[in-house]
């Protein structure tokens, strides 16, 4: 208790805390020096003690040396270790809550001007409604936890899905470039064989020339001693029926030109379009699924914008040529035939390999191709 009521004189009635800079006015009570020129009224007259209220002018202020060398002595030996529950200022138990500050606070706190407009809780009921507020975060943390690492579960599902797909594509890559090297290699050896073949023709022409132009060489020069010896005869024997050698010498004609070799084998690697006409089909139209707008060439290959028809047959064999197009006669509709687009239907049918059609497009006419899974309403 003596600890008590020494911490009780040694604190300032103003703030509630150990004096700072005391004075002692007229009527004998101390105050700290700011408290008490904050409680003046402005005017710089006589003003009321703050406890007896006895009028004390300013002037009769005297510090209190005695009360300050006393108040930190008790303040040196209060810096020790806080035991738990009390306030670290006043040494007082800890029963109320500041919600502004946010710590517990002594009784003594809540009467200083530090806390007077300060919101205060019972410290039991605060621990109680924070309690309860953070049980409710961390259930509420453990549900935004747990998503997490669902939602890390499946980056790392996603993850090893994407690699075995890229894995898989590079399999498939492997395989199709090695396709596409045996088949490059299979052109390759196609282009050398013709290549030599060309060759072997070509020097097969060669020597059948040499050989023409060596018969030829042989019976000139024959022809050039012959006719010598015949124009160095005596008179009877030159006579002797010269225009025979004479004859031979005018029909033994030189009918050759040379000819300049050419290779006629071209080296032609083939492009994108040439493999893909390897899997090129020829695409025939199912008539009876086209729109009453439609006209056909003869062959069924090509199809245009014509006279309206406000009925087709589903199947008719009879049909009016007009400049190679043909439109169909007045008869029953077809129910598979579309109504609302100018479109139809291909007749083959393609469950499985790889195939390639062409489709060209003129007058500047839009068209679009696809399969006929989902041609309801068109």
């Amino acid at each position: 208790m003596e600890a008590e009521d020494l911490q009780e004189d040694l604190t300032c009635s103003i703030c509630l805390d150990y004096f700072e800079d005391p004075v002692s006015i007229e009527c004998g009570h101390n105050f700290c020096r700011g408290c008490l020129h904050r409680s003046w009224a402005p005017g710089g007259g006589a003003f009321p003690c703050p406890e007896c209220r006895q009028p004390s002018a300013p002037a009769a202020l005297r510090p209190n040396w005695a009360l300050a060398r006393l108040t930190e002595k008790t303040r040196r030996r209060r810096q020790g270790p806080v035991p738990p529950g009390l306030c670290g200022r006043h040494w007082e138990a800890l029963r109320l809550f500041c919600e502004d500050d946010q710590r517990p606070v002594c009784l003594v706190c809540r009467e200083s001007q530090e806390h007077q407009t300060h919101t205060m809780a019972p410290i039991d009921e605060a621990f109680a409604s924070y309690r309860e507020k953070l049980l409710k975060t961390q259930c509420s943390l453990t549900a935004k936890m747990k998503k997490a690492m669902h939602l890390q579960d499946m980056e790392v599902k996603n993850a090893t899905e994407w690699k075995e797909k890229m894995k898989n594509q590079r399999m498939r890559f492997g395989a199709e470039f090695a396709k596409l090297h045996h088949f490059l290699a299979e052109e390759e050896q196609l282009f050398l064989q013709r290549l030599s073949k060309e060759e072997e023709e070509t020097k097969k022409k060669q020597n059948e020339n040499t050989l023409k132009l060596h018969q030829t060489i042989t019976s000139l020069k024959q022809l050039i001693l012959e006719v010598g010896r015949k124009s160095q005869s005596p008179t009877l024997e030159l006579l002797q029926n010269p225009k025979d050698v004479l004859t031979r010498s005018e029909n033994q004609d030189v009918n050759y030109s040379p000819e300049v070799l050419t290779v006629k084998t071209v080296c032609k690697i083939p492009m994108m379009k040439e493999m893909l006409k390897r899997f090129q089909v020829a695409v025939n139209l199912a008539e009876d699924t086209a729109h009453p707008k439609l006209v056909f060439s003869q062959e069924g290959r090509y199809v245009k914008n014509g006279a309206s028809a406000s009925s087709w047959p589903l199947f008719s064999s009879a049909w009016d040529y007009v400049s190679g197009w043909r439109t169909p006669p007045k008869t029953t509709q077809s129910v598979e035939r579309f109504q609302h687009l100018p479109c139809v239907l291909g007749k083959n049918v393609f469950t499985s390999g790889k195939h390639y059609w062409e489709v060209e497009s003129r007058d500047s006419l839009e068209i679009a191709v696809g399969n006929s899974s989902h041609r309801e309403g068109w």
